[in-house]
């Protein structure tokens, strides 16, 4: 083999072996800390100048219950309003369900599909969500469904 050769074969070799080092060093994750309460004790981090949380830890602490299907590599959230502030058994209750796969921007909220500029990412096995995502899809959701079952349990 030709020196050159030779010295093109080993350069290109380093470079395929430093080549997943340097791409992981580039979504390395930044953990943060924030004073909303809605995320007290969620994992955050800033990945790319963007503000992810746990999706699982960030719904269940909002009240969410959350199911993976292995199935269709789903993940299905779905939260159930109290009804009425004394959990009268006969008051309506409701419901707001949202289901996504990671990677996809496509997901539906209460069976309609909507599609999303950024999708969830699964990163160091668990599923993130923007903190924009979070504040959309699942804090803003649970603030309307307690009003509605507050103005439900007063009648109006």
């Amino acid at each position: 083999m030709k020196p050159w050769k030779k010295a093109l074969s080993t350069t290109l070799l380093c470079a395929a072996v430093a080549m997943p080092g340097a791409v992981s060093a580039a979504i390395q994750t930044t953990p943060m800390v924030t004073k909303d309460p809605a995320y007290q004790g969620v994992p955050m981090h800033m990945m790319n100048g963007v503000t992810y949380v746990s999706l699982r830890e960030t719904a269940m602490k909002m009240g969410y219950t959350v199911v993976y299907n292995a199935g269709d590599q789903s993940i299905t959230l779905t939260v159930v309003s109290q009804g009425a502030e004394n959990n009268d058994a006969n008051s309506e209750r409701l419901r707001y369900t949202l289901k996504l796969m990671a990677g996809s921007k496509k997901i539906w909220a209460n069976g309609k599909e909507i599609m999303v500029n950024t999708p969830p990412v699964a990163h160091m096995s668990r599923v993130h969500v923007t903190k924009q995502f979070a504040d959309y899809y699942l804090k803003r959701p649970m603030e309307t469904l307690a009003k509605q079952a507050d103005a439900q349990y007063k009648g109006t």
